[in-house]
């Protein structure tokens, strides 16, 4: 949970540092993307760490495929659909997690 936090944290950091400055150059948004980035691969690297057949198998995989929607500030245009795609990749395994609860 700690590190879907820090995620958050640093999109909250990117908005309020983007909210304050003019468009930033290349370099410059790819830094402060790269921040976000990581706390996203650390959210990746639990599922990928995570014992095969666990049993949160299923509830770690919809949150590493959620997590990318933080990645919406990066799309240039009209980043609803991706965000969509996320929540739809999301959804996929919290529904296994119900079905597998629901027995």
């Amino acid at each position: 949970a700690g590190f879907v936090s820090d995620a958050f944290k640093e999109e909250l950091t990117f908005l309020t540092k983007a909210s304050a400055m003019a468009k930033p150059g290349d370099e410059e948004l790819q830094a402060m993307l790269g921040v976000i980035g990581g706390e996203m691969g650390k959210v990746a690297a639990v599922t990928s760490e995570a014992a095969p057949r666990s049993p949160l198998e299923n509830h770690l995989t919809a949150v590493s495929e959620s997590i990318g929607a933080l990645g919406w500030v990066a799309v240039e245009s009209k980043p609803v659909p991706y965000i969509s795609d996320m929540e739809q990749a999301g959804e996929f395994y919290l529904s296994k997690v119900l079905m597998q609860y629901k027995k």
